[in-house]
């Protein structure tokens, strides 16, 4: 019985994966925030020609409604994957996929492979994760955010960690947004490593961005005072952010 309910499952999480997929067909216009934020940043990092450049970039308010304060590893993660934006919409099918294999490997080392497909398929049926993953909201950071979540999760859960590895998944976690910082920070005060190589590659990842920002004077939008992009505004600066 036991055969037959794995392999309903696994058959249901295929059906569920192959959904998500075709999404990105069937919708192949990702998000404002995707075009507006991530990969405007994506293609002024791969354009740039030198730092110089880019930090201008993100300290023009004619581009303060990109967020310059934002971390930058998902923009710098596309810009060296393609120049070319339709590539991203199949990254979100690819990083749900791997966050339901990590759900897995966390789930059935603590109860069983059956507990792990559930856990799965329970994953996969989020409509938030759906939409993110392929059907029709493509390009948040929040799904990527996720799986660095779960890999810096899964490697704090061996029983011999390796703390270089650890302070480095905690790190670039806290590069992808705001709240893989907060999440990072939570984590160390939770659990207090004392293993100083943790720190040794922790800190230098987690520091950069907050003190790069205060050193280039990047505030939120909000603090700034720059107006949230409009509709018609938005629609003029497709052509520039795309081709």
């Amino acid at each position: 019985m036991k055969k037959v309910v794995l392999a309903i499952l696994i058959i249901l999480i295929t059906i569920q994966a192959v959904y998500i997929t075709t999404g990105v067909i069937a919708n192949p216009l990702a998000t404002g925030d995707a075009y507006a934020i991530w990969y405007l940043k994506a293609k002024a990092i791969g354009e740039c020609q030198s730092p110089g450049m880019f930090i201008a970039f993100l300290t023009d308010q004619e581009y303060g409604y990109s967020h310059p304060e934002y971390p930058l590893l998902f923009p710098l993660a596309l810009a060296l994957i393609s120049s070319n934006w339709r590539v991203y919409l199949w990254l979100g099918p690819l990083i749900l996929m791997a966050i339901g294999v990590f759900v897995y490997l966390i789930v059935k080392e603590k109860a069983g492979k059956l507990v792990g497909l559930l856990a799965v398929f329970s994953t996969l049926t989020v409509v938030t994760l759906e939409r993110m993953g392929g059907r029709g909201e493509v390009g948040f950071a929040d799904l990527p955010l996720a799986l660095m979540f779960l890999l810096a999760f899964y490697f704090s859960l061996k029983k011999k960690p390796k703390y270089l590895l650890l302070g480095l998944l905690w790190g670039l976690t806290a590069n992808v947004k705001m709240e893989g910082l907060l999440g990072s920070v939570l984590f160390c005060l939770i659990f207090r490593p004392k293993d100083r190589r943790f720190w040794v590659s922790y800190l230098p990842l987690a520091l950069w961005w907050p003190l790069a920002t205060q050193a280039m004077g990047l505030k939120s939008i909000y603090e700034n005072g720059v107006p949230l992009l409009t509709l018609s505004g938005y629609l003029g600066r497709m052509q520039e952010i795309l081709v």
